[in-house]
């Protein structure tokens, strides 16, 4: 009786048959999923803390960054001392407003402090913003 079929005809309806199951499976288990892919109010949650900060200072505190992650290796390399090092990269930065932003480096000098064995607080940090 399978001797009247070709290999070509065998994967296509295997082929098939996988497609059906797929569906069935996303069909039953995925509904809700389903739902929100093809509904026309499917619109992109947008963070609203982010939707009034310029881009420049999106590049600033980029730039700041890096500053800091090349400061850090001076003071892992013993060239300069971390309170220093942090007074000097963070004071011309001081007009950044955001508080979102500003919390975000105060984690990443946080957590670098920390690789380097000293223990500091993020309140430490933004009285170091100020110069």
């Amino acid at each position: 009786m399978l001797s009247n079929l070709t290999w070509a005809q065998f994967f296509a309806f295997i082929g098939c048959a996988a497609m059906i199951y797929y569906v069935f499976v996303i069909l039953r288990y995925y509904p809700q999923e389903i739902k929100k892919i093809f509904s026309k109010k499917n619109t992109p949650v947008q963070d609203d803390e982010y939707d009034f900060i310029p881009d420049d200072e999106f590049d600033r505190v980029e730039l700041l960054a890096r500053k800091l992650t090349i400061g850090f290796a001076r003071v892992s390399r013993g060239d300069i001392l971390a309170h220093d090092m942090l007074q000097e990269e963070l004071a011309p930065f001081n007009d950044i407003k955001s508080d979102v932003l500003r919390s975000g480096i105060n984690e990443m000098v946080v957590s670098e402090m920390k690789k380097i064995g000293t223990v500091t607080s993020e309140g430490e940090i933004d009285t170091m913003w100020r110069g």
